[in-house]
């Protein structure tokens, strides 16, 4: 084998091995945001709901079969959401879409 075939070998494994590497369990590589608002409407339908924020943003928060839902420490689901209430929404970014998570609801108001 001729040296410029076996550096070009060389350094083929070391390229195809770096995500390996990169990507290696006990290390969370995505970045999760979390965003908290108020429900303004629901579309279970349609795997989704709205949500305004602070400083009056609307935004559509898509769910899917993964997505995990919490009322406290107990587990929920998007028939929980409820227009009014207040929620923290934990995403990442896939392929350039929203991925959704968790969904953190929070208690219901007590009644007076």
């Amino acid at each position: 084998m001729k040296p410029k075939q076996i550096v070009a070998m060389a350094l083929g494994i070391v390229v195809s091995l770096a995500p390996v590497a990169a990507a290696h369990e006990g290390h969370d590589h995505t970045k999760a945001h979390k965003m908290m608002g108020t429900v303004a409407s629901v579309d279970a339908a349609k795997g989704r709901f709205d949500m305004k924020m602070k400083g009056g943003k609307s935004m559509t928060i898509p769910v899917d079969s993964g997505t995990k839902y919490f009322k406290g420490d107990k587990p929920a689901a998007l028939g929980d959401i409820r227009v009014g209430r207040r929620v923290v929404v934990t995403a990442s970014e896939e392929a350039g879409a929203m991925k959704v998570l968790e969904v953190h609801l929070s208690a219901p108001k007590a009644e007076k």
